[in-house]
C-alpha cells in the first residue's frame, strides 16, 4: 500500500537469500492482479528519469528556484483533488492531531531540500537521498522496536558507505556545487546536512502516515490532499520571498527557455507521482515495487550526474554509486514480505515436511483450525499437503 516502504521488509532466513528466491519472491502476487505491470514500471521508470532533464535545466536558469518549483507542484495536485474537497470536509477519516503532525513534516522535508538543491547539485542531493533507507531503519528501531537481519543490517552499512565515497569524492573534485559561488566546504556540509534532516524528516512523516493508515484506513487523497493545502497555506507564504519576485517576474517578463522548463518539470513530476501511485496497485508485491524503485533511483542519479558534464564526476563517485547499487540489492535480498505475523507458507511447509508423523501433525492442527484459527487453518492445509507428499513418496 501507500504507507509501505523499503525499512517495512521483514528479514528472510539465509537460504532464502539468494538472488533467484529474491526474483521469486519479488514476483508472487499477493492479491489479485488489478492491470499489467511490467508497462507501468517501465513507464514509472522511464518518467522518473526524465523529470530529471527539465528540472536539472530549471536550476541551471534560477538556482535559487527549487522552493517555487514545489509551490507550482503544490497548487496543480491540490487543482487535481478539487473535485474530492466536499468529501473531505464532511466526512475526514483522519483525526485532525495526524494531520498537524504529517504536515509539519511535510513541510520540514519540502524546505530542507529544496535549500538543499538550492546549494548541492542535483547528482549530490539524489546521491545523498539514498540515505532515507538507512533514516526509516533507525527510526522503525527506535519508535517500532523493530529488529532487522545481520543481512539487512550489512546492506545498509553498504549504502552508507557507498554513499559516503561517491559524495566525499564530489566535493573533493569541486563539482558538488550548485553555482559557482557557493564553492565551500562549509556550504557543502550545510546542504548535506539539510539533505539527511529532510530525510529524517521524511521517514518520520511516513512513520506517522502508517499509524494513520493501519488505525484510519488507507485514506490516501484525503492525506495528500490536506498536507499539500496546508503546505500551500502555511509553509510557502512564511518563505514567499523566494516565491513572490518569481512569479511576478514570470508574469511581467517571462523568459520563455525558463518558462518550459518549469512547465516541463512540474507536469512530468506530477505525472511520476501519478504512475507511482499505479506502480504500487499493480506490483505482485511490495518487494517487487522496491526492486523496481532501485532502478529508478540508480538511474535518476545517473542521468543528473551526466547533465552538468563538464566537469564529468570524479571515479570515486561512479564507485560510491555502484557500491550503494550493491548495497540496496543486499538489502533486498535479505528481505521478504513486510508481515511479520504470518510466517512465509513456503517456510512453513519446509518446517512441516522435516517435523515429525503427517497423521499427527494433521490432527493437531485440524483440531486448531476448528477453534477458528486463521493461522491454524492454513497449518492444517499445509500438513495435508504434507500427508500427501509424503503418502506419494511412499507409494
Amino acid at each position: 500500500g501507500m504507507g509501505s516502504f523499503m525499512e517495512d521488509l521483514r528479514p528472510v532466513r539465509p537460504e532464502k537469500q539468494r538472488l533467484p528466491a529474491l526474483f521469486q519472491r519479488a514476483s508472487r502476487r499477493d492479491e489479485p492482479a488489478s492491470g499489467r505491470f511490467w508497462p507501468v514500471a517501465a513507464t514509472s521508470v522511464a518518467i522518473g528519469s526524465l523529470c530529471m532533464i527539465p528540472y536539472n535545466k530549471f536550476l541551471v536558469l534560477d538556482p535559487g528556484g527549487p522552493l517555487f518549483f514545489n509551490f507550482t507542484v503544490h497548487l496543480i495536485v491540490i487543482l487535481m483533488y478539487l473535485p474530492k474537497v466536499r468529501l473531505f470536509i464532511t466526512n475526514p477519516q483522519i483525526p485532525l492531531r495526524y494531520h498537524v503532525a504529517m504536515v509539519t513534516l511535510w513541510c520540514l522535508f519540502i524546505t530542507l531540500k529544496c535549500d538543499a538543491f538550492a546549494r548541492l547539485s542535483p547528482a549530490v542531493v539524489v546521491l545523498m537521498s539514498n540515505m532515507r533507507m538507512v533514516l526509516g531503519m533507525l527510526v522503525q528501531f527506535c519508535f517500532s522496536g523493530k529488529w532487522y537481519s545481520g543481512s539487512q543490517i550489512l546492506g545498509v552499512i553498504i549504502v552508507t558507505l557507498g554513499v559516503a565515497l561517491a559524495g566525499n569524492s564530489m566535493q573533493q573534485a569541486g563539482v558538488a556545487q550548485s553555482r559557482a559561488e557557493s564553492v565551500g566546504v562549509a556550504n557543502f556540509i550545510i546542504g548535506v546536512a539539510e539533505v539527511l534532516m529532510s530525510s529524517l524528516s521524511y521517514a518520520l512523516y511516513t512513520s506517522v502516515l502508517k499509524v494513520a493508515f493501519s488505525r484510519f484506513g488507507e485514506c490516501v487523497d484525503e492525506q495528500v490532499f490536506v498536507t499539500h493545502v496546508c503546505a500551500i497555506l502555511f509553509l510557502f507564504p512564511s518563505q514567499w520571498e523566494k516565491i513572490g519576485p518569481r512569479l511576478c517576474s514570470y508574469v511581467s517578463q517571462p523568459d520563455p527557455k525558463l518558462v518550459f522548463m518549469l512547465v516541463a518539470g512540474v507536469l512530468l513530476n506530477v505525472a511520476s507521482r501519478w504512475v507511482c501511485t499505479q506502480l504500487a496497485g499493480r506490483a505482485p508485491n511490495l518487494l517487487m515495487t522496491q526492486l523496481v524503485h532501485t532502478v529508478d533511483g540508480f538511474l535518476q542519479l545517473l542521468v543528473a550526474a551526466l547533465l552538468r558534464v563538464p566537469p564529468w564526476p570524479p571515479k570515486g563517485f561512479w564507485l560510491g554509486s555502484v557500491i550503494l547499487m550493491l548495497g540496496t540489492m543486499q538489502y533486498l535480498r535479505a528481505s521478504g514480505e513486510p508481515d511479520e505475523n504470518v510466517e512465509d507458507e513456503e517456510d512453513v511447509l519446509d518446517d512441516l515436511l522435516n517435523s515429525g508423523t503427517s497423521g499427527a501433525d494433521w490432527a493437531v492442527a485440524t483440531a486448531a483450525a476448528k477453534q477458528g484459527c486463521t493461522d491454524a487453518a492454513r497449518r492444517e492445509n499445509l500438513a495435508w499437503r504434507k500427508a500427501y507428499i509424503t503418502e506419494q513418496g511412499t507409494a
